[in-house]
């Protein structure tokens, strides 16, 4: 996998939203939105989305963030009866987010769950753009949603998904059509500057 061309494999770009549970000591789940997309052109093909119900309440910070409420997401499934339809949607897939507290959470969410393990491989977009884009005002995805002008809702799983995967496929061409980047090993190997030596600074849109 690792010596292939990026635009032959396939990715799924995913977002979670979860909430600090005091008493378990750990986020908890309380929504997931992923986007699979299409081998070559990177277009998305399909989305997944679902709220997930907690065991524990949902704190402020995270209501007002995003403005899911306990009443919301009440009537949802917990973690343990959507893992297996979410691991259906992500099999044979590398997954594309945004910073690894995403991996983290759903690692931590299957031991503690004792749920199948996700054994994906992901790659942190946060880790590419940062290397292309050194000396940006900010990182945070809202605002290269904005650089991008992609009208969605911030900081809902689905929304941020969907953001996640219009970032990726631009940086693709970036590194493309910039840096003469085909190969997932070089793409791994440029999110790392302990293995590339070279002044790398892209000018954004």
């Amino acid at each position: 996998m690792i010596n292939k061309k990026i635009r032959d494999l396939k990715f799924v770009a995913l977002d979670l939203e979860a909430t600090y549970s005091k008493p378990l000591g750990r986020h908890e789940i309380i929504e997931i939105g992923a986007c699979k997309l299409e081998p070559g052109t990177l277009n998305i093909t399909t989305s997944y989305e679902t709220l997930v119900r907690p065991l524990y309440r949902i704190i402020p910070a995270i209501k007002q963030k995003t403005g899911l409420t306990d009443g919301i997401v009440s009537k949802a499934k917990p973690i343990s009866e959507i893992w297996n339809e979410f691991l259906l949607f992500t099999n044979d897939t590398i997954l594309v987010i945004y910073k690894t507290i995403d991996m983290t959470i759903l690692r931590k969410t299957s031991e503690a769950f004792g749920l199948p393990p996700i054994n994906n491989s992901f790659l942190d977009v946060f880790k590419l753009i940062k290397r292309l884009y050194p000396n940006e005002i900010s990182y945070s995805l809202e605002h290269f949603q904005k650089l991008l002008k992609i009208s969605t809702t911030s900081h809902r799983a689905g929304a941020d998904a969907y953001v996640t995967a219009l970032l990726f496929k631009h940086l693709v061409e970036v590194l493309e059509n910039k840096y003469k980047i085909f190969k997932y090993s070089e793409l791994l190997n440029f999110c790392d500057p302990n293995l590339y030596s070279g002044d790398i600074q892209a000018k954004l849109f």
